[in-house]
């Protein structure tokens, strides 16, 4: 979480400037909200990227039809497999794993 005193939220991945702001529709950026920028996101696995939003998904799914108790499972499901989109952003651009753009 890296919330900058101008209200812009930063990329996830140390070291990287990349910063945004609140985008057209959405409400306002909060305190404990996450991002990673495009060129750190891009590395990241399909099947990674894929885990996160079919969770999503399904917990968009169960709030609709009203069920609270799948959907809060769904939603930490979704959590757990961004983190592990967000750790592999990280060792991507560290170097130590993964592929890096431009690399074989």
């Amino acid at each position: 979480m890296t919330l900058l005193p101008n209200g812009r939220l930063a990329c996830e991945v140390p070291f990287c400037t990349r910063t945004r702001g609140r985008r057209r529709g959405e409400p306002a950026i909060r305190r404990g909200e996450q991002w990673v920028c495009g060129e750190h996101w891009q590395p990241v696995s399909y099947e990674a990227k894929r885990r996160k939003r079919k969770w999503e998904r399904h917990a968009r799914r169960f709030e609709k039809r009203g069920d609270k108790l799948l959907a809060a499972f769904c939603w930490r499901k979704a959590e757990l497999a961004w983190q592990a989109c967000r750790r592999e952003a990280i060792e991507v651009a560290a170097g130590i794993t993964g592929k890096r753009r431009g690399v074989p």
